[in-house]
């Protein structure tokens, strides 16, 4: 018997819960978080445990569900059995419409829609044939309702998920809480309508320019600094232009074992999904000499093709990922009448990537590089104050000052620190700056660690004196963000960076940059309660 994960958002739990029934009853192995998680037990280690175990994780696609925390978790577990859906691991139901909300990883996976009560009888009996079940016979259960209908949400159809992606929340204590959905609340990549972008209109009008004329660009920058986001947006502006298709491709959850077949196999599905060319079973292309064909031909028709890359990095050490390999999507990408553009995004310029594949197929060097740093200071503000001004909070001198002091012009920790400030003016409590520091503190421990030995140097002497020699790794940690220049003096971007390189950081002994690390629970303790120290 197979077993399923049934992933949803609580919002759709009516749906889910009867759907799990009706998969029940006939035959199917179900998790599903009410009924299968013992009372007491560990929440987290239980849904891992339902995920490993699971020979397939149901995906029930909604707004509520695209953008739940807890959705993510379980998405990225998934992500890293099956990212490419090549075995079929990750089975999706559209149970609403979705729009962008739609994850990129989740766009090249055929989903099966039940948004209707039509659509949903019509479509079960290959879920269920799928999922390894025997159908029931319909004079056996009762007919599902239509579960759109709002009026009549307890009938609507069985249910497949088995867990609420999100914690239930205690009830507001007071009424202006419940009025209040903090805008900062915002830990991943931003979705192309999101209302709190701000600032890069320099470099995306760069970037757009570059891709107009099938120029290949290259997004780099530090992690959390916004580049996932950026690109996201013009990936939805170009998807939507006539005789133009546009892909995005997330590496970030690639297995370590991606062979080139399945990478093409993957790009195939990419490319069905763009031309939503779902129902053929047959793919597009299968290797690199069949993807050749099929740019090629449709380059001859006028068609122009944008592939982003995100997490670059993660697609560079895949196994399937030799001289040949980058030496065949050069030469594609390299030849103008091909209409064809890359855009990868990296923390490192593709020069700098420690690969003998990339260096010696010259990969890197048909590419346009594009710096992301700190953003400018009325973006800065406009980000700090937008979600406060909707929600009717006034920023005082000191709260600016905090942020400030805590995230400089670093767009990612705005949102952290701003997050925090929204729930106490909410509250109407005072900041917990605790709160903050445990938040923030692992991310700067990333930033520092990530660091090359050299630049750990360059940031503790800028930290002393706030004069040094001007020099190339110098101008480089300037323009990356990391490192500010005011008249002749320099600092680091924010006031808790410099806290945190004085009193907690130590320089590495050998330079292990790019090797990545896992932070060491008693490590990332005392980390805290140093950082904690600092502020008081």
């Amino acid at each position: 018997m197979s077993k399923i994960f049934l992933s949803y958002s609580r919002k759709n739990e009516a749906f889910v819960e009867k759907l799990y029934k009706r998969l029940s009853r006939d035959g199917i192995d179900c998790f599903f978080d009410k009924e299968s998680i013992a009372w007491g037990a560990n929440w987290y280690l239980e849904l891992e445990k339902g995920i490993d175990e699971a020979d397939c994780i149901v995906l029930i696609l909604s707004p509520d569900f695209c953008k739940s925390e807890w959705a993510s978790i379980e998405q990225s577990s998934a992500r890293l059995k099956d990212p490419s859906g090549v075995k079929r691991r990750i089975r999706p139901l559209l149970l609403e419409p979705c729009g962008n909300h739609i994850p990129p990883f989740l766009q090249t996976i055929q989903q099966i829609d039940v948004s209707s009560n039509d659509l949903f009888e019509n479509n079960y009996p290959k879920i269920c044939k799928d999922l390894g079940g025997t159908l029931t016979k319909p004079d056996e259960i009762s007919a599902p309702t239509n579960h759109l209908n709002s009026n009549a949400p307890e009938k609507s159809p069985c249910s497949i998920v088995t867990k609420s992606h999100e914690i239930p929340k205690q009830k507001p204590q007071n009424k202006s809480q419940s009025n209040h959905i903090n805008p900062y609340d915002n830990r991943e990549m931003l979705m192309p309508d999101s209302d709190m972008f701000f600032g890069r209109q320099r470099e995306m009008n760069t970037i757009r320019d570059l891709i107009n004329h099938e120029k290949n660009v290259s997004i780099v920058g530090e992690r959390r600094i916004g580049k996932s986001s950026l690109a996201f947006r013009l990936y939805h502006e170009f998807k939507d232009i006539d005789n133009t298709i546009a892909v995005y491709i997330d590496c970030d959850f690639f297995p370590e074992t991606l062979s080139t077949k399945d990478f093409y196999i993957m790009l195939s599905d990419t490319f069905k999904n763009a031309l939503q060319d779902n129902q053929s079973s047959q793919d597009l292309f299968a290797c690199f000499r069949t993807f050749k064909r099929f740019i090629e031909k449709n380059a001859q028709k006028g068609v122009s093709f944008i592939i982003f890359f995100d997490e670059f990095e993660r697609l560079v050490k895949m196994p399937c990922a030799d001289d040949t390999f980058f030496s065949n999507l050069r030469s594609l990408g390299n030849n103008p009448l091909n209409n064809l553009a890359y855009v990868t995004l990296s923390k490192l310029e593709l020069r700098k990537l420690v690969h003998h594949a990339i260096q010696s197929s010259k990969f890197w060097n048909i590419f346009h590089p594009i710096t992301l740093g700190l953003i400018d200071e009325p973006s800065i503000k406009a980000l700090r104050e937008t979600g406060f001004q909707k929600a009717g909070f006034q920023l005082t001198d000191e709260d600016i000052t905090l942020i400030h002091d805590f995230a400089g012009r670093f767009p990612f920790f705005n949102q952290i620190v701003c997050f925090h400030v929204f729930e106490s003016k909410v509250s109407n409590t005072a900041i917990n700056k605790n709160q903050i520091i445990s938040v923030l503190a692992p991310h700067y421990q990333i930033l520092w660690e990530t660091r090359s030995r050299e630049e750990q140097n360059l940031l503790k002497k800028i930290r002393r004196s706030h004069m040094v020699k001007q020099e190339f790794l110098l101008n480089d940690m300037i323009v990356r963000g990391l490192v500010q220049k005011e008249n002749d003096s320099f600092f680091t971007f924010s006031k808790f960076f410099a806290d945190l390189i004085r009193q907690s950081f130590k320089i590495k002994k050998n330079d292990t940059r790019g090797n990545g690390f896992i932070f060491k629970a008693k490590k990332l303790i005392a980390l805290v309660k140093e950082a904690k120290e600092i502020t008081q």
